[in-house]
């Protein structure tokens, strides 16, 4: 425990902002240790690196300084993109996880928070979609909403907009918060709130929202207090007006208390600090049930518990005296809807069914598999399909049976694709292909081959899929009905007007996707991607076969003449927007979290 206790007042010594002292050198695996600490509290390594320079070459905390820059200068560049585009349609913001600390952007923040004009707000929305966002609808809040852009191999890119600053309810007088902006002093192109403004951001987010006070937060307050322009009265009058001063001086109590369990030194001076005990004094919930149960502990500075908090958090709630009392009577309501919602961890969404077809060597597993965790990052329950006819080991039983019935005309033929025949022979696909089209030109062997292939595709599709589907789920299809209908054509040397009945059957039965993708690959860049192919022949053919059914199915039909990431941004994008599109489900109705609901008038269809 005190082991524990020595790195967090050790890394907290280091990401001390105001701290003068050269860092202490450190093995490697410490080094380590104490990164990882400081990452649980959001704390940067860059006002140290701005103290020290190239003082601190070589040492074994350069590398995650240099780690933390690259974050910086990546998430920094994005906003850059946004800020240029907002600034071109009149879209002012201001930035409220920042006290103007240095760095003042905050890129250690798990969200990008923007406060953006009431009446701007729908033109900042459009321009981020514009710009590749999408809008997460199931994590929206009241004058809150949450965006993503996916880029291939790093984190995406996320911002929450916000028209007010409140969790569940407003926190901090708007107005002020635009009135008191200014203007970051190490980054003149973003603009952060006043002092007092920035304060009750700040304890307001981690007493009543993360209910965590971590080093970064603490580093924050601290800026913010030191910065305010006559004491705390001023700061305690907004907190006063929204309802929360007794939060106020307990989240600064709490802060006070974690500073000198730190820091071994008092942060305010005796006449200031028997200022919050007198004030605190006539707040006995926040006496008797918060403070003593707060845990000072040896991973982070304090955390705060749970249960007292939100009794705490609903008192405000009721005492908010911008609002009339039915407007707090309603707020109760649904924000107790909103924590049920939340902590029973119910995920009420929308079945969706997306296809995604291509020939061989177009990376249908690959793009499959991105656009889940895209799906899964917007915590939107998935699953992922891989099917091909006669790939189970059922039908494979009897499709082994069928050729001992019809031998094959060499003992080349006898492997698969990719494998070796018992003279040491690679059979490619070519081969295979031409080793079908000879064993399918008998109608009575192409009959039962149909229907085995129809029945193995379909407890893939039929049974397994609708059965996500039934619950809810998104359900991405490597392979569906189209590229069954091109494997049987290709394999039996027949046009795609003559499918068997059994296909046309399983095309029926399947049910209809919400969204098909032909990823249309050049039959010779796929032959590269996959050289046991053996020839592109094949490969032309089954192309024009995709383009044709998309053509007449209405698939979306993505080039692969780009870079896979590009590729991958534009399946997730049109993906979750057309699957938000038909965000709505009774369960949220109930727990009035729909779209409609928590922001009524402005829900795009």
């Amino acid at each position: 425990m005190k082991a524990s206790l020595d790195r967090l007042r050790l890394g907290a010594e280091i990401s001390n902002p105001w701290s003068t002292e050269p860092p202490p050198d450190l093995e490697s695996h410490a080094a380590s240790d104490l990164v990882a600490v400081l990452k649980e509290n959001s704390a940067s390594l860059l006002p140290l690196s701005k103290r020290h320079g190239q003082a601190l070459s070589g040492s074994s905390l350069m590398p995650f300084i240099e780690e933390e820059e690259a974050i910086y200068r990546r998430l920094r560049g994005e906003f850059e993109r946004v800020r240029i585009a907002f600034e071109e349609k009149g879209v002012e913001t201001v930035f409220i996880k920042s006290t103007g600390l240095y760095p003042s952007f905050p890129h250690l923040s798990s969200n990008l928070d923007v406060l953006v004009p009431f009446d701007r707000g729908d033109a900042a929305r459009k321009t981020l979609r514009d710009l590749g966002y999408v809008e997460l609808l199931n994590a929206e809040e009241p004058r809150k909403f949450l965006f993503r852009r996916f880029v291939w191999g790093i984190p995406s890119f996320t911002f929450h907009l916000h028209e007010e600053v409140g969790w569940g309810v407003p926190f901090v007088d708007t107005e002020a918060i635009w009135k008191h902006a200014q203007d970051a002093a190490d980054d003149g192109d973003i603009k952060v709130p006043g002092a007092v403004e920035a304060l009750l951001i700040t304890l307001a987010h981690w007493f009543y929202e993360d209910k965590i006070l971590s080093l970064g937060n603490m580093f924050l307050t601290a800026h913010a207090l030191r910065n305010l322009p006559c004491g705390l009265e001023e700061a305690a009058r907004g907190a006063f007006e929204r309802g929360w001063e007794d939060g106020f001086y307990g989240a600064i109590k709490i802060f006070s208390e974690s500073w000198k369990r730190i820091f071994g030194e008092e942060f305010f001076d005796a006449e200031t600090t028997a200022l919050i005990d007198e004030r605190l004094f006539k707040w006995r919930l926040i006496r008797w049930t918060i403070l003593p149960k707060v845990r000072y502990l040896d991973r982070c500075p304090a955390r705060v518990p749970f249960a007292a908090d939100k009794l705490i958090y609903y008192k405000k709630v009721m005492a908010d005296r911008n609002k009339t009392v039915s407007s707090r009577l309603r707020d109760v309501l649904v924000t107790l809807l909103w924590a049920f919602h939340l902590k029973a961890r119910i995920r009420s969404q929308k079945p969706f069914l997306i296809g995604i077809s291509g020939c061989d060597g177009s990376g249908k597993t690959l793009q499959a598999n991105s656009l889940k965790d895209a799906f899964e990052t917007c915590a939107l329950r998935t699953k992922v399909i891989w099917s091909r006819g006669g790939s189970s080991p059922f039908i494979g039983f009897f499709i082994r049976m069928a050729k001992r019935l019809q031998p094959a005309r060499s003992e080349e033929d006898t492997r698969s694709g990719g494998a070796q025949n018992r003279s040491g022979h690679v059979v490619t696909e070519k081969e295979k292909v031409q080793f079908r089209r000879e064993r399918l030109r008998n109608p009575v062997f192409r009959f039962f081959f149909s229907v085995l292939y129809g029945i193995d595709l379909a407890a893939a599709y039929c049974i397994k899929a609708r059965l996500y589907l039934l619950f809810g789920n998104v359900v991405i299809c490597d392979r569906y009905v189209a590229d069954a209908r091109v494997d049987f054509a290709v394999s039996s040397g027949r046009t795609l007007e003559i499918s068997p009945k059994a296909l046309r059957i399983l095309e029926f039965l399947s049910p209809k996707p919400n969204l098909s993708f032909v990823l249309d690959v050049d039959p010779d860049e796929a032959l590269r991607r996959k050289p046991d192919e053996g020839s592109s022949e094949h490969l032309t053919e089954a192309r024009k076969m995709f383009l044709e059914i998309a053509r007449k199915g209405g698939m979306v039909v993505v080039p692969l003449d780009a870079s896979k990431g590009t590729v991958h941004e534009n399946i997730a994008l049109e993906s979750l927007s057309e699957y938000y599109k038909r965000y709505r489900t009774f369960l949220n109705a109930l727990l009035v979290v729909n779209p409609t609901q928590l922001n009524p008038g402005r829900w795009r269809e």
